[in-house]
């Protein structure tokens, strides 16, 4: 039986993936449309980019904390948290928009709010995921959410475009519909998720953090590969809103930028299917090198053009290998991180990697005010070259090779707590 069909046969998987499909068709419907609401309601590039940008800003300022939290407490009890405090946020939308009493300000509390519910999410499920998953196929599983990732996207912007061009709370009551549902699927796992058993004395919170970050800091390839990975995700994001707000600058609908973003959707879904198999066969390091290529050169000839049929090819052709990128890489950190430290290594790795996001899109709509939307493409595409080349010189990335040679069991646990309290009864005494 291969990788799909055990994961098929594997119930709570499919109900923890079936939950955060129906959840992230609602987030992203909700995200196309919060940016274009501000800028319809302020005629404002920057008031746009402040809006987009608040979800990532609430993510990263609870992500490190809320892995010290998945690491202690019930993973169940963290999905549905998070679950519920969208139906919460995007319901108050919903009302406002009802109410014909949508503001910038409340659109942008609200992104931070759901931002800062992915944040524990996020770790949860990647968490349970390890817990539900045999290793052997954890890069299919990872593959399969990368996938409804790239659906979502698929059918959230052209969805949403569509619901906005007949009224704009038509966004929100799906985005709502999705979080419950990934409320109930969440509470049908039979699976236990409590957190793993704790070894020792306890420890702080505090404590536990660093922990965790030393765990982090010590591994060459996570240096490498996260430096790399928060500047290129900068980027992207000022990308992807570079692109829309031009499109809509020359008088394209919210319908026709949501179709656009409908490539980028059929190339991940596309290369989140064959993502299993590439890394079986490539290995992972020169998968990330390629990966960071495809996108500087699929982003370049939009310097000339923005035309839908353009944007849609170009930047679909650049997501393509980013799913076997994200499955290869994120297998290799699960299956070389120990079980007590998921949550907390899950939340380190996208802080350190998305620290940088909030600033892509303020970053563009900056540069789009000041020096217009050609030369702002052009800037970053040779920020994204910069990016590509760095990876491409550091060896620790080269070297990550094909599943088979990964190591068979997770890095040691750093023993900081247990210093740091030798250390501090020394002081004591």
């Amino acid at each position: 039986m291969g990788h799909y069909a055990r994961l098929a046969h594997n119930r709570d998987f499919t109900l923890l993936w079936t939950g955060g499909a129906l959840r992230e068709m609602g987030s992203s419907m909700a995200a196309f449309a919060l940016p274009l609401i501000a800028f319809a309601v302020s005629g404002s590039a920057l008031q746009a980019g402040w809006v987009a940008a608040m979800e990532m800003v609430g993510f990263v300022l609870l992500v490190l904390p809320a892995g010290v939290v998945v690491d202690r407490v019930n993973r169940r009890t963290v999905l549905l948290g998070t679950s519920l405090l969208g139906l919460a946020a995007y319901g108050s939308v919903l009302a406002a928009a009802l109410l014909a009493d949508l503001t910038t300000t409340h659109l942008a509390v609200v992104a931070l709010l759901t931002g800062c519910g992915e944040a524990f999410g996020r770790p949860a499920e990647m968490a349970t995921i390890r817990r539900l998953v045999d290793r052997e196929d954890l890069p299919a599983a990872i593959s399969q959410n990368v996938a409804r990732s790239s659906v979502a996207e698929l059918g959230g912007g052209p969805l949403s475009g569509l619901a906005l061009g007949l009224t704009r709370w038509a966004p929100f009551a799906a985005t709502v519909v999705g979080y419950a549902a990934a409320t109930l699927c969440t509470l049908a796992i039979r699976t236990s998720l409590a957190a793993p058993a704790r070894e020792g004395d306890p420890t702080t919170m505090r404590r536990d953090l660093v922990q965790g970050l030393r765990f982090v800091g010590r591994s060459p390839f996570r240096r490498a590969f996260f430096l790399y990975a928060a500047l290129s995700n900068l980027v992207v994001a000022a990308v992807f809103l570079l692109v829309a707000l031009r499109m809509l600058d020359a008088g394209w609908s919210p319908f026709v930028i949501g179709l656009t973003e409908t490539a980028s959707g059929l190339a991940g879904l596309a290369g989140a299917t064959v993502a299993p198999h590439v890394i079986d066969r490539v290995g992972t390091g020169w998968i990330a090198i390629g990966s960071a290529f495809a996108m500087a050169l699929a982003v370049a000839p939009l310097i000339w053009t923005a035309h839908p049929l353009a944007v849609a090819l170009l930047l679909g052709t650049g997501v393509a290998a980013q799913p076997v990128m994200i499955a290869g890489v994120s297998s290799y950190l699960l299956t070389t991180t120990p079980e007590q430290m998921q949550g907390r290594i899950s939340t380190a790795t996208h802080f350190v990697t998305h620290a940088t996001v909030p600033l892509g899109p303020l970053l563009a709509g900056v540069l789009v005010t000041a020096i217009g939307f050609e030369r702002t493409t052009a800037v970053l595409v040779g920020l994204l070259l910069l990016c590509a080349v760095y990876v491409l010189g550091r060896g620790v990335v080269r070297d990550v090779g094909t599943p088979d040679t990964w190591p068979t069991e997770p890095e040691p646990v750093p023993e900081w707590s247990a210093r740091g309290r030798h250390r501090a009864d020394a002081g004591r005494d």
